[in-house]
């Protein structure tokens, strides 16, 4: 996944790509189903793509933030505040992510806004709306500390509607996912690693490809 950063550690760094190319190739891939299968799924599709991407775009800049967060503080966020220890990050980050949306068509603007961190952190705004949660078991916590880093989240996809919304990890039934083209879509994790995942209704992790949101 290019916007989100890479893992954290000593993983080689990777060249960022503008995501608004993302966007462009998600829909062109899309209205391609569209079109092979019928007309009418068109619609259905855009509007399931406004709202996966903000909540994809938002938990990227996220993960970006907590990235730039620990290595200038050298340890996690505390639980109880860790939005407001992130703000001056995400807020930076976000505002240089929409500046790279400004020229995108009309349609396509609302896909590229990301969540106010000042308020509870929305992700899916249609449906079953969900909400971005903070593992509490790291907060505090040095890198170092955390051995699995690949398996340990750090946010996570929640119902909890509330401002620094925290809470020990627990992994949430596929079935009560919201749903994308009808079907259950799987809960939105981000381990330590950096990387962004869902469980299938196998229980079989997978990472999360922003161009498709699967």
């Amino acid at each position: 996944m290019t916007y989100t950063p890479p893992p954290y550690g000593e993983a080689p760094r990777k060249k960022g790509t503008n995501p608004l190319v993302w966007i462009f190739v998600a829909l062109g891939a899309f209205c391609c189903i569209a079109i092979i299968a019928f007309v009418g799924m068109g619609a259905a599709v855009f509007n399931q793509g406004k709202d996966m991407f903000p909540c994809i775009f938002t938990i990227s800049t996220l993960n970006k933030s907590m990235k730039e967060y620990v290595q200038d503080k050298g340890k996690f966020p505390d639980a109880d505040k860790w939005q407001s220890e992130l703000a001056p990050y995400y807020n930076k980050s976000s505002k240089s992510f929409k500046d790279e949306m400004k020229d995108a068509p009309g349609p396509l603007k609302g896909m590229g806004d990301v969540a106010d961190i000042s308020k509870p952190v929305a992700c899916n705004t249609s449906g079953t709306k969900t909400f971005i949660s903070y593992n509490s078991e790291i907060a505090g916590k040095e890198m170092k500390d955390i051995t699995d880093k690949d398996n340990t989240a750090m946010f996570y996809e929640d119902l909890i509607e509330k401002i620094n919304a925290t809470a020990p990890f627990k992994p949430k039934d596929f079935k009560d996912s919201p749903r994308m083209m009808g079907q259950p879509r799987g809960w939105y994790v981000v381990v330590v690693s950096g990387e962004m995942q869902t469980v299938d209704e196998k229980g079989k992790k997978k990472n999360v490809d922003i161009s498709t949101g699967n």
